[in-house]
Protein backbone atom coordinates (compact mmCIF):
# COMPACT_ATOMS: atom_id res chain seq x y z
CA UNK A 1 0.00 0.00 0.00
CA UNK A 2 2.96 2.41 0.77
CA UNK A 3 4.54 1.71 -2.43
CA UNK A 4 1.34 3.09 -4.23
CA UNK A 5 1.37 6.38 -2.27
CA UNK A 6 4.31 8.47 -3.01
CA UNK A 7 3.66 11.25 -0.91
CA UNK A 8 5.08 10.26 2.67
CA UNK A 9 2.37 13.06 3.81
CA UNK A 10 -0.28 10.86 2.71
CA UNK A 11 0.85 7.78 2.79
CA UNK A 12 1.14 8.57 6.91
CA UNK A 13 -2.12 9.53 7.08
CA UNK A 14 -3.67 6.87 5.72
CA UNK A 15 -1.70 4.40 8.22
CA UNK A 16 -2.13 6.45 11.09
CA UNK A 17 -6.33 6.65 10.97
CA UNK A 18 -7.11 3.03 11.86
CA UNK A 19 -5.09 3.72 15.35
CA UNK A 20 -6.63 6.84 15.50
CA UNK A 21 -10.50 5.85 14.73
CA UNK A 22 -9.58 2.48 17.52
CA UNK A 23 -8.05 5.38 20.04
CA UNK A 24 -11.81 7.02 20.24
CA UNK A 25 -13.17 3.82 20.09
CA UNK A 26 -12.45 3.58 23.29
CA UNK A 27 -15.05 5.42 24.75
CA UNK A 28 -17.82 4.12 23.51
CA UNK A 29 -17.10 0.46 24.96
CA UNK A 30 -19.00 -0.42 28.07
CA UNK A 31 -17.44 -1.64 31.00
CA UNK A 32 -17.54 -5.20 31.46
CA UNK A 33 -20.00 -6.40 34.19
CA UNK A 34 -17.79 -8.70 36.06
CA UNK A 35 -15.28 -5.39 36.50
CA UNK A 36 -18.72 -3.44 37.61
CA UNK A 37 -18.94 -6.32 40.00
CA UNK A 38 -15.88 -6.37 41.53
CA UNK A 39 -15.84 -2.30 41.94
CA UNK A 40 -19.20 -2.74 43.92
CA UNK A 41 -21.32 -0.52 40.88
CA UNK A 42 -24.36 -3.16 40.98
CA UNK A 43 -26.91 -1.05 39.13
CA UNK A 44 -24.77 -0.45 36.44
CA UNK A 45 -23.69 -4.34 36.07
CA UNK A 46 -27.52 -5.00 36.33
CA UNK A 47 -28.21 -2.20 33.68
CA UNK A 48 -25.38 -3.43 31.09
CA UNK A 49 -26.56 -7.36 31.62
CA UNK A 50 -30.44 -6.58 30.53
CA UNK A 51 -28.96 -4.51 27.83
CA UNK A 52 -27.06 -7.22 26.55
CA UNK A 53 -29.83 -9.60 26.91
CA UNK A 54 -32.06 -7.57 25.18
CA UNK A 55 -29.37 -7.03 22.46
CA UNK A 56 -29.58 -11.05 21.92
CA UNK A 57 -32.89 -11.04 22.06
CA UNK A 58 -33.24 -12.78 25.74
CA UNK A 59 -35.18 -11.81 28.50
CA UNK A 60 -32.91 -12.21 31.85
CA UNK A 61 -35.20 -12.77 35.16
CA UNK A 62 -35.07 -10.47 38.33
CA UNK A 63 -34.64 -13.94 40.06
CA UNK A 64 -31.38 -14.84 37.90
CA UNK A 65 -29.79 -11.02 38.54
CA UNK A 66 -30.57 -11.21 42.37
CA UNK A 67 -29.23 -14.70 42.69
CA UNK A 68 -26.08 -13.64 40.95
CA UNK A 69 -25.18 -10.84 43.14
CA UNK A 70 -26.53 -12.10 46.70
CA UNK A 71 -23.52 -14.81 45.73
CA UNK A 72 -21.70 -12.34 44.98
CA UNK A 73 -21.75 -10.11 47.50
CA UNK A 74 -21.92 -13.91 50.41
CA UNK A 75 -18.38 -14.72 48.83
CA UNK A 76 -17.21 -10.77 48.67
CA UNK A 77 -14.62 -11.57 51.98
CA UNK A 78 -13.17 -14.58 50.41
CA UNK A 79 -12.76 -14.12 46.66
CA UNK A 80 -13.26 -11.47 44.44
CA UNK A 81 -16.45 -11.39 42.52
CA UNK A 82 -14.52 -10.93 38.93
CA UNK A 83 -12.71 -14.73 40.56
CA UNK A 84 -16.47 -15.82 41.40
CA UNK A 85 -17.10 -15.41 37.52
CA UNK A 86 -14.17 -17.40 36.87
CA UNK A 87 -15.11 -20.68 38.95
CA UNK A 88 -11.80 -19.66 40.90
CA UNK A 89 -12.05 -20.05 44.94
CA UNK A 90 -9.40 -19.11 47.21
CA UNK A 91 -6.59 -21.36 48.86
CA UNK A 92 -7.65 -22.48 51.85
CA UNK A 93 -3.80 -23.06 52.35
CA UNK A 94 -2.20 -26.40 54.21
CA UNK A 95 -4.36 -28.94 56.32
CA UNK A 96 -2.32 -28.80 59.38
CA UNK A 97 -2.92 -24.57 59.18
CA UNK A 98 -6.38 -25.20 59.94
Amino acid sequence: MIYCIRNWRLAQLVTAAPLALVAFYIWFIPESARWLLDRGRTDEAKELITKAAAINKRKVSDFLLEKVFTECYLLLPFVKCGELWLGHFPDPGPVWAL
